[in-house]
């Protein structure tokens, strides 16, 4: 990302090469692929202190890896017990709530992520359904699976199919 701030005459450049005057603001003026080829994965890892973390394979492996990751958690995630599946029940109803609260707000500014949540969520909605009606939708997805623990199976059909690739050798 290339940013144009030049403190000395306090002028940023805008997109279309407009000047503004600002003292704090600071404006994107093009973007540019990092040349950078990263780091392999355990590179990272060292750096930061952290470990590759296994979870149980039950489709509820993403919340069972934030709750690892946000607090450094490696015990208990393969077969979750009682105090790790409270725990990340809780984190889990915490991040959905948030998501129910902004809901309206965020899926009437983007139609798009609105339909791909839906089909995510297995929510298919035929034509002519009003914008109201799919928030409802989501609403009362996110709200059910705010109850359900982490320690029952999620069917295979509601799995995302990500390929990660962490550079392990």
């Amino acid at each position: 990302m290339h940013i144009k701030d030049d403190k000395k005459d306090n002028i940023n450049m805008g997109l279309k090469g407009e000047e503004k005057d600002s003292d704090d603001d600071c404006l994107m003026v093009g973007v540019k692929m990092s040349d950078e080829k990263g780091a392999p994965l355990y590179e990272w890892l060292e750096v930061l202190g952290g470990k590759v973390v296994d979870v149980a394979a039950n489709g509820h492996c993403g919340w069972l890896a934030f709750y690892s990751a946000m607090y450094n958690v490696d015990d208990g995630l393969l077969n979750p017990n009682a105090q790790v599946s409270g725990s990340v029940d809780a984190l889990k109803k915490h991040i959905l709530n948030g998501m129910i609260v902004n809901l309206r707000d965020e899926m009437t500014l983007s139609q798009n992520e609105m339909a791909a949540e839906l089909e995510a969520c297995g929510k298919y909605m035929a034509e002519g359904v009003s914008v109201e009606e799919k928030i409802e939708a989501l609403a009362s997805h996110y709200a059910a699976q705010r109850i359900k623990s982490v320690k029952a199976l999620v069917p295979p059909n509601y799995w995302r199919q990500y390929r990660v690739d962490a550079g392990i050798r």
